[in-house]
């Protein structure tokens, strides 16, 4: 009877261990899908990333274009308004010699 018994609890005892094999197993199995998982985000996430550095740097380098482009016009636009300023300049005092000339007469 005592041998029954031993034998009875033996088997449970496989029975219990061939259990939490197979859930370690099972758990195992999981454990692998989810580093999958985590290992293809992890990829997407490096090239999403890789992806907007690469058009923050392009929208950088638009801005400092279109920086320079404005300054440059910038520039021209000051220097024909300062030519325009002098050959303003140039016709007054033109216009009043001419007019002092025409006074004279």
């Amino acid at each position: 009877e005592e041998m029954a018994e031993a034998q009875e609890k033996a088997d449970a005892s496989e029975e219990q261990l061939a259990e939490k094999q197979e859930e370690i197993a099972s758990l195992g199995q999981e454990n692998q899908r989810l580093e999958e998982q985590t290992k293809q985000l992890k990829e997407q996430t490096d090239a999403d990333l890789a992806t907007k550095n690469a058009e923050i740097d392009r929208i950088r380098t638009d801005i400092q274009s279109l920086k320079e482009t404005a300054v440059r016009q910038l520039e021209e636009s000051e220097q024909q308004a300062h030519a325009l300023r002098s050959e303003y300049d140039e016709l007054c005092v033109t216009t009043t010699l001419e007019t002092e000339m025409v006074n004279k007469e």
